[in-house]
């Protein structure tokens, strides 16, 4: 039967079920599978058994940890294998989720746990030291079955790019074991059929933000995402191929899948494939189906129907037809009859898909999703919140009167919402009058959209709600700004993009502002992360049902209206009837058309710098070629950095995955402190990726040509803050200027696209990462402040000198005339030589009372003593609170101590931290401690501490002045003459309370810190 017969007939079932006029009962036709080809299942047993078997301390680093996991193989594919099974045999669960350490790659290379997005990232951190191209790839996934039928969640997994071109998704996460969120329990359980995952498999159970990481040409859309059963890539080891598998769901509406038992591996190892089975997860009693296994010899594979046990035969079919609701099961048999259950299918007499219960559902989502147009008018009876929404949204499926929402429900909890208690009250002012809550008191539902001015996925979003707006009068839809922008940014924000429709909260310009503080909460509650925009989907019972962490590609608020329409009814409410009817009649091809693009601006934006970029000079990359600071018909962002900044790490970090993305800009990062060629390269492989252009200059003239951008900007600045980088727009003209700030892709995303006269590639992922929560006039993360040259006129009068030609020689008789001046000054010498024999006189004065000259010259020695007692005694003895609870003097007594005065943005602390880490051990000979200077919240200090330190490091927290009081008595006492004492502030006391050292603003490396130590610490 042709695809069409299949689609009208699908249509016409889908129309007679709706109205009730017609039953519906599974055959085995519905469901039987063949396969007609049997993908290859390469071995990794020698892989996997090297390299799951390695152990390494938290100190170790990632480049020594990867390399030692790597040793065995020797291709891209086998290290790509190797650090997956490595990951998934070594890295637990976190049941609890309640840590942020989970979801970093250090906090879980620590802690030995951690959630998907910690798993995925240290995959990545893992796999770019032996150079293996990879990315973090993220989106929706259907959930396990033991909360409720294919609940969607918020989930992270890799992308792995070979050198080949061939490229692999693969999940770490749902590889290692079986999680239990419900008892919270983890245990291990290698499934190693989610490495290298067939796209086809993949789309049955993960939806990435991004199309380019579903590896589909054409892609899957939601709805069908939606429709199609979870079935593990398990199925593929069994001998089924993914993209068949696909094609028989699309035209059988009611298979699903068996359910996969843990021997299910053992038939996988053994050899034994698929031929024939049922794809159901429920049989109906007394239909008859067909089994039918290739079984290698010395395996045995068994069914049980009605009870009873019977032998599988090799490549013979065999027809089961059970008569009672007993399940039918596969097993394995071992020795001693033993029998282990691999597949279970249950039996009913009236089987129903757990996902939707009946074919009208499942056929509009699959067979017709988004073709077809229609128009007509309707009505629909009841108010906000006891009713099915009225009237969905247009261009429904072929034939169809709207999508149908599934009545479905599953005890408590709806069949696809969270269904998660809201947080508790958090009260916004907003802009135009009076204040609002997160909760949900009236009959309508509400929806939160979480944003920042700067993010342009976020003013996607936003824009598209506002010319849309009328649409979400059922709702209570508000703008909550969690950036502390100020009010005035608000202003200028609303009205460069017309969102005057839209409710927005005021901004506070205040660290720890309720919108923020939400946006956090709701993060960790939906464990989706925090990234902009961030919407949350509250229903009327004040249930949070979804979330939506990023900017959908196409049709913005057309993705939050169906939403709204599948999520936000009731918990445990029935779709109401719909009184009206549907007169319109469908077109047939989709009338809808993608979204216009964003206008790319004809002239440089109002509010850039508009500058003329005059200065031309060339660097040298890496790869000896040379490149030009003037922009050649192409956006230039050159970026100056040095090695050592904690910012500038952590800006290449960010900008590595994403720099391929930039081919409409060139990027370049411009080392300025003279690094050798060969540390700009380490700099590179550490925090980069290998496309990045980076250049070196060993002869200083970087930093000369960094200030000659700085003074052409801002001619009053007298120092500045790493890294410094320069927008320069396709006509040469310079549009921005940022300095001391660590960047995220997206904001240089941003600025190109909004300055710089290029086309946006749009949302990559349509998330915009979460900028720092220092305010930008800040200078503590790592930012290597960079003091203005002492002769910083130089650059500016070398051009003159060419000019200035004719007045060179009439300077050089100032030479001469200056050298007269040594001779005038040498006469002085002789006229104070005199002064010597003037004093010495003196002595045979003194002379005739040589013992009281001895009396009063012997207490001069213990003059320095008496000196350095003062100046060395420990000025503070504050006790301060440890997160772990206890607490911790600053005074040494008997042991030396370290006091590390920090705070949680600095980077330099961060790599000081890293520094330490992997040499921790070494120094039990002494304390150390670590204080918070600006009164962090405890949790706060304990989350920084995860995520960076070891879990055994004394971290302090301080919500009195006492951290703020004691750095400034060490600074007073012993850094008198330092105006700007940076973090962190690292205090060296010996065992008898005396500050040997005191050093400020530097990411000591170990050998410096242990010498130090050694010398001055340890001392008896």
């Amino acid at each position: 039967m042709s695809r069409h017969k299949l689609f009208i007939l699908g249509a016409l079932i889908c129309a007679l079920i709706f109205t009730g006029g017609l039953a519906s009962a599974q055959t085995n036709a519905d469901v039987m599978f063949t396969a007609k080809k049997h993908p290859a299942v390469k071995d990794w047993s020698a892989i996997d058994n090297y390299a799951s078997n390695l152990s390494f301390s938290t100190s170790t680093s990632y480049a020594t940890a990867a390399a030692k996991i790597c040793q065995t193989s020797r291709t891209e594919e086998e290290k790509a294998r190797a650090i997956f099974a490595w990951i998934a045999h070594n890295i637990a669960y976190d049941v609890n989720l309640d840590s942020s350490f989970c979801y970093s790659a250090d906090g879980v290379w620590r802690n030995r746990k951690g959630a998907c997005q910690g798993y995925s990232l240290l995959y990545v951190e893992l796999a770019k030291t032996v150079g293996l191209n990879c990315e973090y790839a993220n989106g929706n996934n259907k959930k396990n079955w033991y909360q409720y039928k294919n609940a969607l969640g918020s989930h992270g997994w890799v992308l792995v790019k070979l050198s080949s071109g061939k490229k692999m998704l693969l999940d770490p996460t749902w590889a290692a074991g079986n999680t239990d969120m419900v008892q919270k329990t983890f245990e291990f359980d290698y499934k190693d059929a989610w490495f290298d995952v067939d796209p086809y498999y993949m789309i049955m159970s993960h939806y990435p933000s991004s199309d380019s990481w579903q590896l589909l040409n054409p892609t899957v859309s939601m709805e069908k995402f939606y429709a199609l059963p979870r079935v593990e890539p398990d199925f593929e080891q069994l001998g089924i191929d993914g993209k068949e598998l696909y094609d028989f769901y699309l035209t059988h509406n009611k298979a699903w899948a068996p359910d996969l038992m843990l021997a299910v591996h053992d038939v996988i190892k053994g050899g034994s494939k698929v031929n024939k089975i049922p794809m159901a997860g429920t049989l109906k009693k007394n239909e008859a189906y067909t089994f039918n296994f290739t079984i290698p010899q010395g395996q045995r594979l068994m069914i049980r129907v009605n009870g009873s046990w019977q032998n599988l035969t090799s490549d013979v079919d065999f027809s089961a037809k059970p008569t009672t609701t007993d399940d039918v099961i596969i097993g394995i048999g071992g020795s001693g009859g033993r029998i282990q259950y691999a597949l279970v299918y249950s039996v009913s007499d009236s089987p129903s898909l757990p996902w939707a219960n009946d074919a009208a559902s499942i056929n509009s989502r699959i067979l017709a999703a988004g073709s077809g147009s229609s128009s007509g008018s309707g009505s629909s009876t009841g108010s906000t919140c006891t009713t099915n929404p009225s009237p969905a949204p247009s261009n429904p499926s072929a034939g169809r009167t709207g999508p149908v929402v599934p009545s479905v429900t599953y005890g408590d909890a709806r069949y696809k919402g969270k269904n998660l208690t809201n947080l508790p009250t958090y009260t916004f002012t907003l802009r135009s009058s009076g204040t609002v809550t997160n909760q949900v008191s009236t009959a309508k539902p509400k929806v939160l959209v979480f944003y920042a001015t700067y993010c342009p996925y976020a003013k996607k979003l936003n824009t598209d709600l506002a010319a849309n707006y009328s649409q979400f009068s059922d709702v209570d839809l508000y703008l909550v700004n969690a950036y502390n922008d100020s009010d005035d940014k608000i202003t200028k924000y609303i009205s460069d993009n017309n969102l005057s429709a839209l409710k927005f909260t005021s901004g506070s310009g205040v660290s720890g502002s309720e919108g923020k503080e939400a946006f956090k909460e709701y993060g960790k509650l939906t464990n989706s992360g925090t990234g902009y925009p961030f919407v949350i989907f509250i229903d009327c019972n004040n249930k949070i049902q979804y979330e939506l962490n990023g900017c959908p590609r196409d049709n913005p608020a057309q993705t939050v209206r169906n939403i709204i329409d599948n999520y936000l009814i009731p918990k445990n409410g029935l779709p109401q009837t719909n009184t009206g009817t549907n007169t319109g009649t469908n077109t047939g091809a989709s009338t809808q058309t993608p979204s216009p693009a964003p206008a790319n601006p004809a002239s440089p934006k109002t509010d850039g710098l508009n500058i003329p970029n005059t200065i031309n000079e060339n660097f040298t990359l890496l790869n000896g070629s040379k490149v030009t600071s003037k922009a050649e018909g192409k956006p230039k962002v050159l970026i100056f950095f040095q090695t050592i900044c904690g910012r500038c790490q952590s800006t290449t970090r960010s900008l590595g995955p994403k720099y391929e993305t930039f081919s409409d800009a060139d990027i370049y990062e411009i080392e300025i402190n003279r690094a050798k060629k060969a540390d700009v390269q380490k700099f590179k492989d550490s925090y980069g990726s290998a496309a990045m252009k980076f250049a070196y200059d060993e002869a200083n003239a970087a930093n000369g040509v960094m200030w000659r951008y700085i003074r052409m900007i801002d001619g009053n600045v007298s120092s500045i803050g790493l890294p410094v980088i320069v927008y320069i727009d396709s006509n040469n003209v310079i549009q921005k200027y940022e300095s001391g700030k660590s960047v995220a892709y997206t904001h240089i995303r941003e600025i190109i696209d909004g300055y710089l006269k290029v086309s946006s590639s749009e949302c990559e992922d349509g998330v915009c990462e979460t900028k720092p929560s220092v305010p930008e006039n800040e200078c503590e993360d790592g930012q290597c402040e960079v003091p203005k040259p002492a002769e910083p006129s130089k650059p500016e009068t070398k051009p003159d000198v060419p000019e200035k030609k004719p007045s060179v020689p009439e300077k050089k008789p100032d030479v001469p005339e200056k050298k007269p001046s040594v001779p005038e000054k040498k006469p002085e010498l002789p006229e104070k030589k005199p002064s010597v024999p003037e004093k010495k006189p003196e002595l045979p004065e003194k002379k005739p009372s040589p013992i009281p000259d001895k009396e009063t010259l012997l207490p001069k020695p213990p003059i320095v003593p008496e000196k350095k007692e003062p100046d060395l005694k420990n000025p503070v003895s504050s006790v301060f609170s440890l997160v772990d609870g206890g607490t911790m003097s600053a005074s040494a007594s008997g042991k030396p101590k370290v006091l590390v005065f920090f705070t949680t943005s600095c980077g330099r602390t961060k790599n000081f931290l890293k520094n330490l880490n992997r040499e921790y051990e070494d120094f039990s000979s002494v304390d150390i401690l670590f204080i918070e200077t600006r009164k962090a919240k405890e949790f706060a200090v304990k989350t920084f501490r995860n995520n960076y330190a070891l879990p055994e490091m004394n971290f302090a927290y301080d919500y009195s002045n006492n951290a703020k009081n004691a750095m400034s008595a060490y600074t007073k006492k012993f850094l008198p003459k330092v105006k700007t004492v940076n973090t962190p502030l690292i205090v060296f006391i010996d065992g008898d309370n005396n500050v040997q050292e005191v050093i400020h603003g530097k990411a000591l490396a170990m050998p410096e810190f242990k010498k130090i130590i050694d010398k001055s610490v340890l001392r008896k």
